[in-house]
């Protein structure tokens, strides 16, 4: 049964909207010339809504398109879809190079059917506000699987970043990516920073608050377009910076 914690997420996000929300995720993004992202970010978040008992899970659903076997190819099996189990490796994104530290001390993690990440929290740090650090390069997946992922003049990130999975009860409820839905993040204050981007057009659900750099508060992960090329985005309700 859902929570009245997390419940209380959504019904009063214009509260908490003003108030601190509670995950802040800042990062810097830098876009390489192979279409690969290489994310680096700070998350600051309350642990009361996010961590069990001694533990913390992560969403990582780029990593969803790794593998033939993860739940979003299973999801694609089920309906007869054959294109994410016979695409070639350059077309699958995955998550590489991922580092994780916790108040700057470095921490292991595993995987939970690839697209969740389960972190043990070292007892010394169950502190508030608690602070991670995480460094990690996205493949994206080719967008025709999802709809999100690159083409060759553009790119939409929806549910790629790692984030925590909010706490709804005592029992993880992991949410693994099937092709349908958004991570559920609860309130989330954004702050997203693209490095080198003088021939980028970028356009977000959230406003533009810097040059190359977005950020608001939402209850869902934001809408990123990127553009090789000015032009209109595919995504509705959108603010758009040069």
């Amino acid at each position: 049964m859902t929570s009245f914690r997390y419940l209380l997420l959504l019904l009063f996000s214009g509260i908490y909207a003003q108030e601190l929300p509670p995950l802040r995720f800042t990062a810097d993004l830098d876009i390489q010339k192979d279409q690969t992202i290489q994310v680096s970010s700070q998350l600051e978040l309350t642990p009361e809504y996010f961590v069990y008992g001694d533990s913390l899970y992560l969403y990582d659903w780029n990593h969803s398109y790794s593998s033939k076997v993860t739940p979003l190819a299973k999801s694609f099996r089920q309906v007869f879809d054959r294109r994410l189990h016979l695409a070639a490796e350059k077309d699958r994104g995955r998550t590489e190079g991922l580092s994780i530290k916790i108040n700057d001390l470095e921490v292991p993690f595993s995987r939970i059917d690839f697209d969740v990440l389960a972190v043990k929290i070292p007892s010394e740090y169950k502190i508030e506000p608690l602070t991670l650090n995480i460094d990690y390069t996205l493949h994206l997946p080719d967008i025709r699987f999802t709809g999100y992922g690159k083409d060759q003049d553009s790119f939409i990130l929806k549910n790629q970043f790692i984030i925590p999975v909010p706490k709804e009860d005592e029992r993880l409820r992991a949410h693994h990516f099937r092709q349908r839905g958004n991570q559920r993040s609860g309130i989330v204050s954004y702050n997203i920073r693209f490095n080198d981007t003088k021939k980028l057009f970028i356009e977000s659900d959230l406003p533009a608050i810097g040059t190359h750099q977005i950020g608001g508060v939402l209850a869902s992960p934001p809408a990123i377009v990127v553009n090789y090329t000015k032009s209109t985005t595919r995504f509705n309700s959108v603010s758009s910076q040069t």
